[in-house]
């Protein structure tokens, strides 16, 4: 696993915390500056973007690129996040699907989340807690 880019991905989850929702991969219906909503998946692909890598869904300024746009969660749009997640955090498709679906974490973790409520610090933190303990077991 990659650590600083997991760092680098936890700062920027607690920089977006109101745009953050784990049950939602990107979409443009949220109230954040750049008009986006997502996951930890969306934040990696954005990051790549950052750092200037093709492929990505977002552009550098946040902004969901024109030919991703209007395309849903089961689209073209997910599949590109997830693999772009992979690469940003250089791990293999099972432990990423450990990361970043909810449906696969540990109950100690998923339950914690689903106590919070989306877009605040304190449902951010339980991600980069997940995060944290799956860098440590690697489950």
């Amino acid at each position: 696993m990659n650590l600083p880019n997991l760092e680098r991905l936890k700062a920027a989850l607690r920089a977006n915390a109101d745009s953050i929702n784990m049950g939602v991969w990107a979409d443009s219906s949220a109230k954040t500056a750049c008009g986006t909503i997502g996951c930890a998946a969306g934040e990696c692909d954005h990051l790549m973007a950052v750092d200037g890598r093709k492929g990505t869904v977002f552009t550098k300024e946040g902004w969901i690129r024109k030919e991703y746009q209007g395309v849903g969660m089961a689209g073209d749009r997910l599949i590109v996040c997830r693999e772009n997640g992979i690469a940003f955090l250089g791990v293999d498709e099972e432990p990423a699907d450990k990361m970043f679906l909810v449906s696969r974490w540990p109950d100690l973790f998923a339950q914690r989340l689903y106590q919070q409520t989306t877009g605040t610090p304190a449902y951010v933190e339980v991600i980069c807690d997940r995060l944290d303990y799956f860098a440590d077991t690697g489950e």
